[in-house]
C-alpha cells in the first residue's frame, strides 16, 4: 500500500528543520501553539502548494531561507497499479520505472521565485528534476489522496457537505472511487471528461481559449490603455459533479444535521469514515488515503473517541495512513499490539520559538498520559513508584539516565514540582503541592523526594514545617534525598573533552559542571540543553561515582516500589 514513510520539513512556519519517519498510525501530541497543526499543514502544502512565501515562511528565519517539504512514499508500484487514468499511468511508469520508492519535494526558493514547485528525485542521476505542470497532474493521480479535517472548519459548515468543505471533498472522492470500481462506463465517462476539459489540446480546451481571447480583445478595444487583460474560462472540475449530499436526523423531531450539536455532527463524520472503511475491505482497488485530523477528539465523549480510533485503525489496516493531533489520553492509550499496524507517537515542543519533533519511546507514554491528564498525580494509573524532583532539568536528565542505563529496573514516574523551568517559587511549597495527593495513597511511604540543598534558614524552616504536616505519611530519613549543592547544574561532573565535541552541535554546550553564578545567569532553555547533553553523553561510571546522591535516590525509589 502506497504511503508516506518519511517527511523532511525546512523553514515552514515554526518548524526550522524536522525529519519524521511515519508508520501507518501516527499521533502528534504537545501543548497548544507548539507546532502540531503546522506539521499537518506542511503536508497539506506539499500536496496543494497553496500559500504565499510570506505566509508560510518561518517567522524568525531569514527572508532568504528556502522553504522545503520533502516526502518519501513507499510501494510506488502498488500506487501505479491503482491509477485509473491510463495516460497518467504511462507517464508515471516511464519516470519511476521499477522503483518502489518515490521522493518528491516541494520548494520555494526566494532567490529564484516565490512560487512553489515540485521536484522528483531521479535515483539514477541522483538529482531532483522539475517536469512541469503536466507531470504534476500525473503525480497527483499517483499519490495517496489527502484528506485534512481541520479544527477551524465549523461543524455546521462541515455537515452541510458543501463542495468546498473537507468532509464534502472526502465524500465526493470516496463516491468517485466507489463508482470507478463498479462500472466500466463510468470510468470511460471520467476519462472522456478529463480528455475534453483538462487536456490543453482538446477541442473543448481550444474553444474555451478562443472565448477567452475574444473577450480580452473586446475589452482592449474599449480601453486601449490596458496593456494586458487576463480573462480565463476555467474548465469544470469533475469532482464537483459528486458533491450533492444532505443529512437529516429524526430523534423525536426531524431536523437537518447542521442544526444538531457538535458531538452529533462529529459522530456523523465518524459514521462516514466507518462506512468507507467497510467498503475498502471489499474493494482493494480503491486508491489509498492519507487522513490528517486536527484535534481528533474535538466534541467527542471518551467512548466516541475510542470508536473513532477503532474506525481509523480499520482504515490503517486496510492501507490508509492516519495522522492525528490530540490532547486526549484516550486516543493514545492502546498500543495496537493486537493489530497488523504500528502506532507511533511524536511529541512536538517549541523551544526559542522553534518547534522540535521527536518520536517517543514506549517508556515515554506514561509521561505523555500524565501531561495530557493535567499533570496531577491523582490522575495517574499505578506506576511502580514516584520520584519527585524540583524542576525540568532534573526530569530531563533522569529520563535519559534511566532509559540508557536502568531500563530493566521497576517503572517509576518522575514528577517535576515546577512546571516551568524558569519558575522561581518556593521549592518546598511546590514539592508539597505535588506530594499532597500521594500522601493519601498507597505510595505515601514509598514515594521518594529529591531536592537541592537547603540553602538558607528560611528553606530549612519550610522543610521542617513540611515534615510536621506529613509526619504520619512520610519518613524523611528514608524518603527525602538532598543534593550537596544548590542546583543540579552544579552537581554535574566535569565533562571529558570528547563529550563536548563540536560535531555534537545540536546538544553542544561549552562545559557540564557550572558554578553558582553561572547557573544564575542561565535561562531555562539553556538548562534543558545542558541536561540533554549530560544525560546523552555521561558514562555510567561518571554518574554512579560523581552523582552519588542522585543514584541513591533512584535506588531507594526502586527498592520501595511495588513489585
Amino acid at each position: 500500500m502506497m504511503k508516506i514513510s518519511k517527511i523532511v520539513i525546512d523553514n515552514f512556519r515554526s518548524i526550522e528543520h524536522a525529519e519524521i519517519n511515519f508508520s501507518e498510525f501516527n499521533i502528534l501530541v504537545g501543548q497548544n501553539n507548539h507546532g502540531k497543526t503546522n506539521t499537518l499543514e506542511a503536508i497539506e502544502w506539499f500536496y496543494l502548494g497553496v500559500g504565499s512565501y510570506e505566509n508560510i515562511a518561518r517567522k524568525s528565519g531569514s527572508s532568504s531561507d528556502q522553504i522545503l517539504v520533502e516526502v518519501t512514499f513507499t510501494d510506488a508500484q502498488g500506487g501505479i497499479e491503482k491509477m485509473k487514468n491510463e495516460k497518467n499511468k504511462a507517464t508515471i511508469s516511464k519516470k519511476i520505472g521499477e522503483s518502489e520508492e518515490v521522493i518528491i519535494r516541494r520548494i520555494i526558493d526566494p532567490h529564484e521565485t516565490k512560487t512553489s514547485k515540485r521536484l522528483i528525485y531521479n535515483h539514477s542521476k541522483k538529482e531532483y528534476e522539475d517536469h512541469g505542470t503536466g507531470f504534476d497532474r500525473a503525480l497527483n493521480d499517483l499519490l495517496p489522496t489527502l484528506e485534512f479535517v481541520k479544527t477551524e472548519t465549523t461543524s455546521k459548515d462541515v455537515i452541510k457537505y458543501g463542495r468546498t468543505t473537507q468532509i464534502g471533498k472526502m465524500l465526493g472522492q470516496v463516491v468517485n472511487e466507489i463508482l470507478a470500481g463498479g462500472d466500466v462506463r463510468y470510468q470511460k465517462f471520467l476519462d472522456d471528461f478529463i480528455e475534453l476539459f483538462q487536456t490543453s489540446d482538446s477541442a473543448v480546451s481550444i474553444k474555451l481559449k478562443e472565448i477567452s481571447e475574444k473577450v480580452k480583445g473586446y475589452i482592449i478595444k474599449q480601453f486601449p490603455d490596458c496593456k494586458e487583460v487576463i480573462f480565463d474560462v476555467k474548465s469544470p472540475e469533475f469532482s464537483d459533479l459528486l458533491k450533492n449530499f444532505n443529512a437529516s436526523i429524526d430523534d423525536g423531531t426531524l431536523t437537518e444535521a447542521s442544526e444538531k450539536g457538535d458531538g452529533m455532527q462529529r459522530a456523523l463524520m465518524l459514521a462516514i469514515i466507518q462506512t468507507y472503511a467497510d467498503y475498502r475491505r471489499e474493494n482493494e482497488s480503491i486508491k489509498n488515503f492519507v487522513f490528517l485530523i486536527d484535534e481528533a477528539e474535538l466534541h467527542l465523549h471518551p467512548t466516541a473517541q475510542r470508536s473513532l480510533k477503532s474506525a481509523l485503525v480499520e482504515l490503517a489496516e486496510d492501507g490508509d495512513q492516519i495522522l492525528i493531533t490530540t490532547h486526549s489520553s484516550v486516543l493514545i492509550s492502546d498500543d495496537l499490539d493486537n493489530t497488523s499496524i504500528k502506532q507511533k507517537i511524536f511529541k512536538i515542543e517549541k523551544n526559542n520559538h522553534v518547534s522540535e519533533i521527536t518520536e517517543q519511546k514506549k517508556s515515554d507514554k506514561q509521561d505523555i498520559v500524565y501531561d495530557l491528564l493535567g499533570g496531577s498525580p491523582a490522575d495517574l494509573l499505578m506506576p511502580r513508584n514516584f520520584l519527585i524532583v524540583e524542576g525540568e532539568s532534573e526530569y530531563r536528565f533522569l529520563k535519559l539516565i534511566i532509559d540508557r542505563f536502568y531500563i530493566s529496573k521497576p517503572e517509576i514516574k518522575i514528577i517535576k514540582a515546577f512546571g516551568d523551568i524558569d519558575q522561581a517559587g518556593k521549592a518546598i511549597g511546590a514539592i508539597e503541592k505535588v506530594f499532597t495527593p500521594i500522601s493519601e495513597s498507597l505510595y505515601a511511604d514509598k514515594c521518594i523526594i529529591m531536592m537541592d540543598a537547603l540553602a538558607n534558614s528560611s528553606m530549612q524552616t519550610s522543610f521542617n514545617e513540611f515534615k510536621v504536616r506529613f509526619q504520619d505519611s512520610l519518613n524523611p530519613n528514608e524518603q527525602v534525598f538532598f543534593l550537596p549543592v544548590n542546583s543540579i547544574e552544579q552537581y554535574y561532573p566535569i565533562a571529558k573533552t570528547e563529550q563536548i565535541l563540536p560535531e555534537n552541535n545540536h546538544l553542544h554546550v561549552p562545559k557540564w559542571k557550572r558554578n553558582e553564578s553561572e547557573v544564575k545567569s542561565m535561562e531555562g532553555h539553556q538548562k534543558i540543553k545542558l541536561a540533554r547533553s549530560v544525560g546523552t553523553y555521561i558514562e555510567p561510571s561518571q554518574f554512579e561515582q560523581e552523582m552519588q546522591e542522585i543514584k541513591n535516590a533512584l535506588e531507594a525509589c526502586w527498592d520501595k516500589s511495588f513489585q
